[in-house]
């Protein structure tokens, strides 16, 4: 199961969404207003990129130590976070802030920031996305995905909110799994090494 996909026999996906969907397909540069020299000269900027979710333009910028979004319509370069109704605007659907991990967008070293906006789309493929306020990365799951997160990270690496919040215990019952897992094995094979040998003896016997 942990090497296998979600099959769409059971969990179908009905249209080719992703996370692609928050970015505009095409840029309409018109509606970059904000002279990006001034966002270039505000600060230790060490990459810039033009972003465009739904009509609203921004300037992803890196730092060497941080990273952010500029409203590329301001009239002066500022930092800015995206809302929840500004999230429901581009994707539609129920959007929500939170500042903890779910069962999906779950990091169990911490690495995935918070907090994040969730959106909720009711499509045939029950659509999540989930969009960083201050970078506007997205991650991106359906009903598919959502299983196949099961049969994966979810069972294999006990990888879901109650066992990041506990990493000990996660560990211990991990380690368990392993060590009784490596003991069928070591059994069976000790067993079936001892069959092999008893057919070999009948033989020579006869």
């Amino acid at each position: 199961m942990s090497l296998a996909d979600a099959p769409q026999l059971i969990w179908p996906t009905h249209e080719k969404h992703s996370a692609r969907d928050v970015y505009a397909d095409s840029l309409q540069l018109n509606r970059f207003t904000l002279d990006i020299n001034h966002v270039l000269a505000t600060d230790d900027v060490r990459r810039v990129e033009w972003l465009q979710m739904g009509t609203h333009c921004f300037y992803h910028v890196w730092t060497a130590t941080d990273e952010y979004l500029v409203n590329a319509t301001d009239s002066f370069p500022r930092r800015t976070t995206l809302t929840s109704r500004l999230c429901e605007s581009i994707i539609g659907g129920k959007a929500e802030i939170i500042d903890h991990y779910d069962n999906y967008y779950i990091s169990q070293k911490r690495q995935l920031p918070l907090p994040v906006c969730r959106v909720k789309v009711d499509d045939a493929d029950q659509s999540t996305y989930y969009i960083n306020p201050k970078t506007g990365d997205c991650r991106y799951y359906n009903s598919n995905r959502r299983a196949g997160k099961w049969m994966y990270t979810g069972l294999h690496a006990l990888n879901i909110p109650f066992f990041v919040e506990h990493p000990t215990l996660r560990k211990s019952i991990l380690w368990a799994l392993l060590l009784g897992g490596t003991a069928v094995s070591v059994t069976g094979l000790l067993l079936s090494i001892r069959y092999v040998r008893r057919l070999l003896h009948r033989q020579k016997a006869k």
